[in-house]
C-alpha cells in the first residue's frame, strides 16, 4: 500500500499475520480499542478506498477524524473533531483529492467560517458570528462581491448590504429592518444609469422617504426627494436636488395635504422671494420677504381672520 507520504510499500504489521503478497485489499487496523491509539481504513489494490477513522485514547475513545477515499484520494467528507470532544473542529468536502469546501468551527462547536474552492482557489468565503452569517465574499460573472449582515440580539436580521469589491466596495443594495421585522430601508444602485434610490419606512410600516442619488463620481443627492407623514403616509416634503444641491421649488405640507410653505432655491441658496406660510386650514399666518444670500428682509404676521398684526 502507499504510506501517508505517497511512497509505495507494504504493511508489515497490523495486517493479516504473515501477509507478504499483492497490494492489500480489505480493512487495515492500527492499534486496538483497548490501546492508546486505534484507527482503521478500507483498502483496495493497495490504495485507501472507502471509509477510514481514528479515535482518541480510552476511556473516552471519541472519534478524532473520519474520511472517505476513492482510489487513494480523498473523496467525500472528512470530519475533524475537537480534542476529546464530540464537537466538530472542521468539515471538508473532497472530490478526487481536490478540496471543494471547508467548514471551521469554534471551541463551542458553532460555525466560524466557510470556504468554497475551485482548483485550489477560494471562490467563496463566509465568516460567522455566534453561528450566524456575518460577511460573505463570492464571485459572480467574473466580479467579486462582499455581503455584510447584522442581527438583533434575538437573531433576527437587522441589516443586509451587498458591495462590489472592484469599485472600492461600492454599495449595490441594502435592506434594513426594525426589531419587529418590518422593513426600515431599501437601497438599490443602478449600475447602468449610475444612479441609486433609497426608500425608508416608519416603524408602523408607512413609507417615510424616497431619496435619489447620482454619482459624479462621488455619491450626491440628485433628483426629487420625498418625505411622508408617519401617521397617514401623506406627502410632507418635496425637495428637488441637482448634484448635491437644492435646485428649484421645495414644498412642505401638513399631514392633511395642505401646503405649509414653498421655497425656491438656486444651487442650494434661497433666491429673493416672498415666502407665505399656511396653517392646516389653509390660512396664511406668516409672510417673509427673502433678499439676497437668503436673508429675511421683512416679516408680516396675520391673525385667524387674515388681519395684519405685526410687520417689520
Amino acid at each position: 500500500v502507499k504510506d501517508d507520504n505517497g511512497a509505495l510499500g507494504y504493511y508489515l504489521e497490523d495486517c493479516i499475520d504473515g501477509y507478504r503478497g499483492e497490494p492489500f485489499s480489505g480493512i487495515a487496523i492500527w492499534g486496538a480499542p483497548d490501546r492508546p491509539s486505534y484507527s482503521a481504513a478500507q483498502f483496495k489494490d493497495g490504495l485507501r478506498h472507502g471509509y477510514s477513522f481514528s479515535t482518541s485514547a480510552p476511556p473516552e475513545r471519541l472519534l478524532n477524524q473520519s474520511a472517505w477515499y476513492k482510489n487513494g484520494k480523498l473523496h467525500g467528507w472528512q470530519l475533524n473533531f475537537q480534542y476529546q470532544q464530540t464537537q466538530l473542529r472542521s468539515r471538508e468536502l473532497y472530490r478526487d483529492g481536490e478540496r471543494q469546501e471547508l467548514w471551521l468551527y469554534d471551541s463551542q462547536g458553532q460555525l466560524d467560517s466557510f470556504k468554497r474552492f475551485d482548483q485550489g482557489t477560494v471562490i467563496e468565503f463566509i465568516s460567522y458570528e455566534q453561528g450566524r452569517e456575518r460577511r460573505k465574499q463570492f464571485k459572480r460573472d467574473g466580479e467579486k462581491f462582499t455581503v455584510w449582515k447584522s442581527y438583533f440580539p434575538d437573531g433576527s436580521l437587522k441589516n443586509f448590504s451587498e458591495h462590489l469589491d472592484e469599485e472600492n466596495l461600492r454599495k449595490l443594495k441594502e435592506q434594513g429592518y426594525y426589531a419587529n421585522g418590518r422593513l426600515k430601508l431599501d437601497y438599490l444602485f443602478d449600475r447602468r444609469q449610475r444612479t441609486a434610490v433609497q426608500h425608508t419606512f416608519w416603524r408602523n410600516g408607512q413609507r417615510q422617504s424616497e431619496q435619489h442619488y447620482g454619482f459624479f463620481p462621488s455619491i450626491a443627492a440628485d433628483g426629487i426627494w420625498l418625505s411622508y407623514c408617519e401617521s397617514n403616509g401623506t406627502l410632507s416634503k418635496r425637495t428637488p436636488y441637482s448634484r448635491g444641491a437644492k435646485q428649484g421649488e421645495e414644498q412642505l405640507f401638513h399631514c392633511n395635504g395642505q401646503l405649509q410653505v414653498s421655497k425656491r432655491f438656486d444651487r442650494d441658496k434661497l433666491i429673493p422671494q416672498t415666502q407665505s406660510y399656511f396653517d392646516e386650514q389653509g390660512r396664511n399666518y406668516l409672510q417673509e420677504d427673502i433678499g439676497t444670500n437668503g436673508k429675511v428682509l421683512h416679516t408680516r404676521v396675520y391673525d385667524e381672520q387674515g388681519k395684519l398684526t405685526y410687520q417689520d
